[in-house]
């Protein structure tokens, strides 16, 4: 957050109270551009068909009996079908590991959408009134495990793995860092992970594998409270997804106007619809945009129709697909285990990810608190800034270097707090021995370039920092993943055994005494290549190709290595405003960002592989 000097003096306390107040930075940077939904259902089912095409044939089948059983009133079930579940999160970073609190309120999403109770039903259009219905269908958390035991239905399991794709399923086996299924004719099993490729989520329609079956959905679409990110905040991810397992298909039928979705009373529509395209009309007929299986925002959608509630229910008649989940032993027990509710403020406060003028503040849940109070202060400060927050961590920005902080917290139960924890204090990094730049920010090495590049090594080099006791050297293969370290007290060193005509990246931070800088941003260089010295200004130029179309709006960029990486869009004034996490780079297929909603003007690009190596590129939208 940017805050204008309104005095040396007391610059920094209207930073750090309105930082704190007014949105302490969380997991994910502001974005001026909003994102599209991405439902990774059908490219999930691709591959599906691609590793085991006998899955087409089982899946027409399940089509043609359901044609059939629904001209027949003996297939059809009465009455209300109640689904057992269970949630595997499954994480790695705090912000992934959703609370119980955001848990149960996507189970209450769900349980709203299926039976028509959710608020916005009252924006369903008069055109569709008379189409949209309660399905019958509702969910409950399992209170009974695959073992007889009781169970609280939400299990947590953490891994090592920094993203999970659909292609591979990898969420869905403990091999792979995810976890095994529940049985899945016995339970509805949703994974809540971190996602990668931009994908909200993703579901396995009837007829795949039983060890895969179940929904997969990222942390930061599932429920409506808690670490939720607009305009997916709202818990409908889940519900379009679960609409999937139960066997419906995009209400465009993935295909052009004359490609069913299946169902009779949705019109046909083209394409997709994003955002809130009301009034949008296709092929003839005005577009359901509301409807929960169409690709609207969350606050766009209020509705299924009858024919989507026949075509489900259809699954549970007898010789139906998902019929066992009638008959589950998941709901069996009459109690389910609750922690014994200590009224008690969190413990086990921690300060994490620290820098000269940022931090992250987080804390262990405590069971069935509803949310937790946070304040935090200058150690010394005559007044707390506080507020509330449902999940168990906050990043904040905006403080000054060298200095000491303090912050505590505690529970909420029924509106009422508990007290608060016992003070954390931590300090800043920036201190004396740390030579800051006048931004306040800790200087990183600059003016990278390599020189006596040879077949096989070359000589590296780096701007002095003042202060600076040593260095250390970073490099690997572009794509390797092998990074290797070296420390040196010089601001240039040689190394040796290269690969010819492979690119090499490299960075460098300084040491002053125990107390490490930050990286400088990565260069590059290429053993065996005429050029002897790239200057890192050329080398970010030269490394990251880009290209914009003004009519599309589409940007391409193109970057000669293979791996997963984040990318950042960044104004004139270096504030973020788009950002693309785990997109998956491969060398000569170029990657294609939505620029449409971005002013003309100059950008930059930033691009941060797996091993946190950054480059960085100039480019300019004109319209």
């Amino acid at each position: 957050m940017n805050v204008n000097m309104i005095s040396r003096a007391n610059s920094l306390w209207i930073v750090s109270i309105l930082t704190f107040l007014y949105g302490l930075v969380f997991s994910f940077p502001m974005a001026v551009a909003q994102p599209s939904r991405n439902c990774g259902t059908m490219d999930h089912l691709n591959e599906q068909i691609s590793s085991d095409p006998s899955l087409r044939l089982r899946m027409r089948q399940i089509e043609d009996d359901t044609r059939m059983n629904m001209k027949s009133t003996f297939h059809r079930v009465s009455g209300k079908i109640t689904i057992p579940v269970v949630i595997h999160v499954v994480y790695r970073s705090p912000e992934e590991n959703i609370s119980d609190a955001q848990i149960r309120s996507q189970i209450q999403v769900l349980n709203e959408d299926f039976q028509r109770l959710n608020a916005d039903r009252n924006n369903t259009p008069a055109e569709f009134l008379s189409a949209a219905t309660n399905t019958g269908i509702s969910f409950q958390l399992a209170t009974t495990d695959p073992s007889g035991n009781p169970t609280s239905g939400i299990m947590r399991y953490r891994t090592t793995q920094f993203a999970f794709y659909s292609h591979n399923n990898g969420v869905k086996y403990s091999a792979m860092g995810g976890v095994d299924a529940w049985p899945t004719t016995e339970y509805l099993n949703i994974w809540v992970c971190n996602l990668g490729m931009g994908v909200l989520g993703y579901a396995q329609f009837p007829g795949g594998p039983a060890e895969t079956d179940g929904v997969v959905i990222g942390y930061q679409y599932f429920g409506r409270i808690g670490n939720v990110t607009a305009p997916f905040n709202k818990g409908r991810t889940s519900t379009h997804e679960v609409g999937h397992w139960l066997n419906l298909r995009h209400i465009w039928g993935d295909g052009p106007c004359d490609v069913d979705d299946f169902v009779d009373d949705t019109p046909p529509t083209d394409k997709p619809n994003h955002g809130c395209a009301s009034g949008h009309y296709a092929c003839g007929a005005l577009s359901m945009v509301q409807n929960f299986m169409d690709y609207t925002d969350d606050a766009c959608m209020n509705l299924f129709t009858r024919g989507q509630a026949d075509r489900m229910r259809m699954l549970f008649g007898p010789g139906g697909f998902r019929r066992s989940l009638l008959f589950s032993k998941g709901l069996q027990q009459n109690t389910v285990p609750e922690t014994p509710i200590a009224f008690e403020p969190p413990k086990e406060l921690m300060v994490t990810d620290l820098t000269n003028d940022a931090a992250k503040l987080s804390w262990a849940e405590v069971a069935h608190a509803e949310s937790y109070n946070a304040r935090f202060r200058k150690s010394g400060a005559p007044e707390w800034s506080q507020r509330n927050f449902d999940q168990t961590f906050v990043r904040t920005t905006g403080l000054r270097a060298c200095t000491d902080y303090e912050f505590q917290v505690e529970s909420v139960f029924e509106g009422n707090g508990t007290g608060f924890s016992d003070v954390k204090a931590f300090r800043t990094l920036g201190c004396d021995a740390i030579p800051v730049g006048n931004s306040g920010s800790v200087q990183a090495p600059t003016d990278l370039y390599s020189s006596n590049v040879f077949n096989d090594q070359a000589t590296v080099h780096w701007s002095e920092v003042p202060g600076a006791s040593s260095y250390k050297l970073q490099y690997k293969e572009a794509g390797s993943g092998q990074v290797i370290s070296k420390v040196v007290t010089t601001t240039s060193t040689s190394i040796y055994g290269l690969n010819s005509g492979s690119i090499y990246l490299y960075r460098v931070r300084a040491h002053f005494g125990n107390v490490a800088g930050p990286y400088s941003n990565a260069a590059f260089f290429i053993p065996g290549a005429f050029a002897s010295r790239l200057r890192s200004a050329n080398a970010a130029t030269e490394f990251i190709q880009t290209s914009s179309d003004p009519v599309s709006g589409k940007l391409l960029i193109e970057v000669p290595v293979n791996g997963v990486a984040n990318l950042v869009i960044l104004d004139e004034n270096g504030q973020t405003v788009q950002t693309l996490n785990d997109v998956n780079i491969r060398q000569g297929s170029p990657v294609e960002i939505d620029t449409r909603r971005l002013r003309s003007g100059n950008y930059q690009l930033s691009v941060t592989d797996a091993d946190e190596f950054s480059y960085f590129k100039a480019f300019s939208i004109g319209r």
